[in-house]
């Protein structure tokens, strides 16, 4: 009697949670819920903002420096230019203390708002607001989203301003989704491979706006490139023709250059902390595209979407930047909830939502969660703090951070390791060799600086006593 008593309970309980989960896929959202993402959002605004606001790495200075003085050929930015969000992060310059302070800040603020909107894309796609709201704490855990926040560049500010087209896409206004993935493209425009599938659906679902269309998605870059060219004039062209063959061929690390050091594989199976549970990922991930191919027509170009930006990113990024997988990331949870939310059974939906939250949870223990500077500004400080005898009273030598250190510290001279015979020359009465990795050949480090989250670098510091060819 008392076992029956006990699965009778036990039954109950479980009716009453499936019950709960029934009701939210019907429920708009509360004022509750609408509470409950506030809070969220508070909290982890409060958090990020703990953190210094220091740049990690050479590409957020030079953008930082577009605040000032924009040129794209005196990298300030470098080439694409990010007008859009320059252009933006100048109109609030006032407000802050420094040009890195105010791109800092907006970086931030706008990255954190990346999960707010996944909430009502799913809300528009009729997910309930348990899972939505479940979906936003999983972002929220997410190591590569904080890093993407804290970095000062423009993947957040970018991917927002392309989930708030997608919105509008669903919401059925084709001129105001239109007008945000042309901001878009001036702001992040390596994400052209999530611009031009939901192009193709709005231009399908909306063929009488077809002007209209063209018309908002042309306009934000076209002023963004008279903006660059009335800076650089045709000198613009040459340096984007250098940079666009440079990072293809052969600094990018992508599929078709010359540079090969890491590998999409490693990258992800270490970010997921393992390659088995990448593959079970992946796995899930397949499976919950097809399921919202067949069952979510109105969401189908989320998934034409996360397939476009998925074969860019593996092809022609740069693995040793995480950073670029955060659209897939994103999307890729987008899908997940999709799926989660077309099961017929609520215990199926708890279990998968439960099985998420034990993934985020295991990504997040890969951080440091306590608030110090980026691993590399670590390192200039205990330079800084060392005796540099040597030829030239001392000398840092580091192909991960050049310009950084020659603003961050004052002691020493900075030589970039990619000119191996100017380096090399440098070195000869010693020098600090400094890297993102191991490097075979000096020893063992004199310190090591881990890095604080996923997608971001630690950084190695090596004393070079003698001319030692790499």
């Amino acid at each position: 009697m008392i076992r029956e008593s006990i699965i009778d309970r036990a039954v109950c309980f479980t009716r009453s949670i499936a019950a709960c989960f029934a009701r939210s896929i019907v429920a708009p959202p509360s004022i509750v819920t609408l509470g409950l993402l506030l809070l969220l959002v508070a909290g982890t605004l409060y958090h990020w903002l703990q953190f210094p606001a220091l740049p990690s790495n050479d590409d957020a200075l030079f953008l930082s420096r577009g605040v000032g003085h924009f040129s794209v050929v005196e990298f300030s930015p470098h080439f694409p230019g990010y007008a859009g969000l320059v252009l933006f992060v100048k109109s609030l310059r006032g407000l802050f203390s420094s040009d890195y302070q105010a791109l800092h800040t907006v970086v931030l603020v706008l990255t954190s708002m990346i999960p707010v909107v996944v909430f009502f894309i799913l809300n528009t796609l009729n997910v309930g607001r348990l899972i939505a709201l479940a979906v936003v704490v999983v972002l929220y855990f997410q190591p590569l989203l904080m890093s993407v926040a804290l970095s000062g560049l423009s993947d957040g500010p970018g991917l927002l301003v392309w989930l708030l087209a997608l919105l509008c896409f669903l919401k059925a206004k084709p001129g105001l989704s239109g007008l945000f993935l042309g901001l878009m493209l001036t702001v992040r425009p390596s994400y052209l491979f999530l611009l031009l599938p939901l192009t193709v659906f709005l231009i399908v679902q909306h063929p009488r706006r077809l002007s209209r269309i063209v018309t908002t998605i042309s306009l934000p870059p076209i002023l963004g490139l008279i903006y660059m060219y009335s800076k650089d004039g045709l000198a613009l062209f040459e340096e984007a023709f250098r940079f666009i063959k440079g990072h293809f061929l052969i600094w990018g690390n992508t599929s078709i250059s010359e540079v090969s050091r890491d590998t999409w594989g490693r990258v992800l199976a270490d970010y997921a902390r393992g390659e088995w549970v990448l593959v079970v990922l992946s796995m899930l991930l397949a499976l919950s595209c097809v399921v919202v191919w067949v069952k979510h027509h109105k969401a189908r170009c989320v998934v034409v979407s996360f397939v476009s930006i998925l074969g860019w990113t593996l092809l022609f990024q740069n693995p040793d930047n995480l950073r670029h997988m955060l659209p897939v990331m994103v999307l890729a949870v987008i899908i997940i909830s999709l799926m989660i939310a077309a099961l017929n059974a609520p215990r199926w939906r708890a279990a998968m939502v439960l099985m998420l939250f034990l993934m985020a949870y295991s990504v997040m223990q890969s951080s440091q969660w306590h608030y110090s500077a980026p691993a590399i500004q670590q390192a200039l400080t205990w330079l800084n703090s060392q005796t540099g005898a040597g030829r030239y009273g001392g000398v840092i030598v580091t192909n991960e951070g050049v310009e950084l250190s020659r603003v961050y510290q004052s002691k020493y001279r900075v030589a970039d390791a990619w000119y191996k015979q100017q380096a090399a020359w440098l070195w000869l009465g010693g020098a600090w060799r400094m890297s993102y990795n191991p490097i075979q050949g000096h020893g063992e480090p004199i310190a090591i600086f881990p890095r604080r989250l996923a997608g971001e670098h630690a950084t190695y510091v090596y004393r070079l006593k003698l001319v030692i060819n790499e």
